[in-house]
């Protein structure tokens, strides 16, 4: 009997380390880690529901401060002068970014990409491989994913990681900033140079709300629509001006753009003054 039970025990950890392999191989990974997390989840918040975990902030102790009173010493209660400084005058930025006055054409659409769709929490590496392919790199996102977010249960992959990425495994250049338009976007797409930007997303199979990453590929301002590559909803997706940019307003209008080096003169001559870092920051601002 002890026998019969020790010979189903090593089955069942045989059984569960074959297992374990098969799960840890990429291609079965890439689609059953998101059941497995969506999984663990449930478990955690059936036992500790969000709805009934309240924080309360521990009350700090105020330290009383012993301090002599004008009674209790001959010294005269003296006030110490403030001398009055005047305040200076901050900078106010532009209201409007500098940019050259060239004419934006009416429509654009860019093609070239390859297109990618996410695996669990990849939209960042998706995306910004599908950009890359349109400049002809060859990788994909399991070539960005491992350097841009080394914990593969990390949720998000912020724009400067993006960019380093880029800067550090590329030949190409990179800049994001935020603050961004509508009629920049279509400056960028007239001149040839899609755009990643970083948006809320609420799907009608999600339940919920979340970043996303989308690569901005066209524009027409006959519909009012723009063209996205998608990472989770597929290619060519199309979305209004208007909606868009209620989305991208979550992030502040970030932009990610990714290009040659021999078109870094037309990258800044259309970011003009915001080509500059602190002064984007105080136009965003």
């Amino acid at each position: 009997m002890r026998s019969r039970a020790w010979h189903l025990l090593l089955v069942l950890l045989s059984l569960l380390l074959v297992g374990a392999l098969f799960y840890n191989l990429p291609p079965i990974k890439s689609r059953l880690a998101w059941r497995v997390d969506e999984f663990r989840a449930r478990i955690k918040y059936a036992l500790s529901p969000p709805e009934l975990v309240v924080f309360v902030p521990k009350q700090q102790e105020n330290t009383a401060i012993n301090t002599p009173s004008p009674e209790s010493t001959n010294q005269p209660n003296l006030t110490p002068a403030i001398p009055l400084v005047e305040p200076t005058a901050i900078p106010t930025p532009s209201p409007t970014p500098t940019l050259l006055p060239t004419s934006i054409p009416g429509s654009a659409q860019l093609s070239g990409f390859r297109h990618e769709y996410q695996g669990w929490n990849n939209c960042g590496p998706a995306t910004l491989s599908i950009m890359l392919s349109f400049w002809g790199w060859e990788g994909d996102q399991n070539d960005i994913a491992p350097i841009t977010k080394p914990n593969p249960r990390d949720k998000n992959v912020m724009p400067y990681e993006l960019a380093n990425f880029v800067e550090a495994e590329t030949p190409f250049k990179s800049m994001f900033r935020v603050g961004g338009d509508i009629e920049l976007l279509k400056r960028f797409l007239a001149a040839g140079l899609p755009v990643i930007i970083e948006k809320g997303f609420e799907g009608p199979n999600f339940d919920g709300w979340m970043g996303h990453y989308v690569l901005v590929t066209g524009y027409t301002d006959l519909k009012q629509t723009f063209t996205l590559q998608d990472s989770y909803y597929g290619p060519d997706q199309v979305m209004g001006y208007e909606d868009l940019e209620r989305f991208w307003r979550a992030f502040n209008f970030t932009y990610l753009l990714v290009y040659p080096v021999d078109r870094d003169a037309d990258t800044i001559s259309i970011l003009g003054r915001q080509a500059e870092k602190s002064l984007n920051d105080q136009y965003a601002a």
